[in-house]
C-alpha cells in the first residue's frame, strides 16, 4: 500500500480522523510530473492534513506545499515554482451519486470515489501538482531572456547585436489611412 492509499477500515477505527503527513518521494513525483517541464529529481512536495470517515464518505482536508524545479522559458535558467494549495475533497463510494445537499458551495469542494475498501489520494495530488505549473514559467518576472541573434543571456550581460525589423506581410497596413 502506497503512502497516499488509506484503508477505510483504519479510518473507521478513528472517529476523530487520521492525520496525513506525507513527503512525496521521487518515484511519485516522477509519475505525477511526467509529461511536464518540471524536474522531479530536483522538486519536492508535502501533503499535510486530515482524513475523516463519515457515513460511508471520506473527507480530506489538507494542504499541498512544495517547490517544483522547472526551466525559465526565456533564459533557460532554473526556475522554482512554488506549490501552495488547499485540498477539500469528499470521496463517496464507487457507483454512488453525490448527494444534492452536499452542493452548498460547489466551488469549495471536489468529489471523487473510493472502492469501499481503500481511498487513493494520488490522482488529486497529481492534478494539483500539474495545475501549480504556470503556463509561462519564468525565473523572475522581469527576465530579459536570450538574445535571438547571438544567444547571450541578457540578464547577465548585454550584446551588440542589431535587431533587424521583421517585415511581415501585414506591414503595408501601417500606411493605410482611414
Amino acid at each position: 500500500m502506497t503512502p497516499l492509499v488509506y484503508r477505510l477500515k483504519d479510518l473507521q477505527e478513528h472517529p476523530e480522523g487520521i492525520g496525513v503527513n506525507v513527503s512525496l518521494d521521487r518515484v511519485f513525483l516522477s509519475w505525477a510530473l511526467g509529461g511536464t517541464e518540471a524536474d522531479p529529481a530536483a522538486s519536492s512536495a508535502q501533503l499535510t492534513g486530515r482524513l475523516l470517515f463519515q457515513g460511508g464518505n471520506v473527507l480530506l482536508q489538507a494542504e499541498l506545499s512544495g517547490a517544483l524545479a522547472c526551466t525559465c522559458q526565456r533564459c533557460l535558467e532554473p526556475a522554482a515554482v512554488s506549490v501552495q494549495c488547499r485540498l477539500h475533497m469528499v470521496y463517496v463510494p464507487q457507483g454512488s451519486l453525490i448527494p444534492d445537499e452536499a452542493f452548498v458551495d460547489p466551488d469549495d469542494v471536489d468529489y471523487g470515489h473510493h472502492d469501499r475498501h481503500e481511498v487513493d489520494l494520488s490522482d488529486i495530488v497529481r492534478e494539483q501538482l500539474i495545475l501549480s505549473i504556470p503556463i509561462q514559467v519564468l525565473c523572475h518576472t522581469d527576465c530579459r531572456g536570450l538574445c535571438p541573434r547571438c544567444g547571450i543571456d541578457r540578464n547577465v550581460s548585454s550584446c551588440t547585436c542589431k535587431m533587424d525589423v521583421f517585415d511581415s506581410p501585414f506591414s503595408v497596413l501601417r500606411n493605410l489611412k482611414l
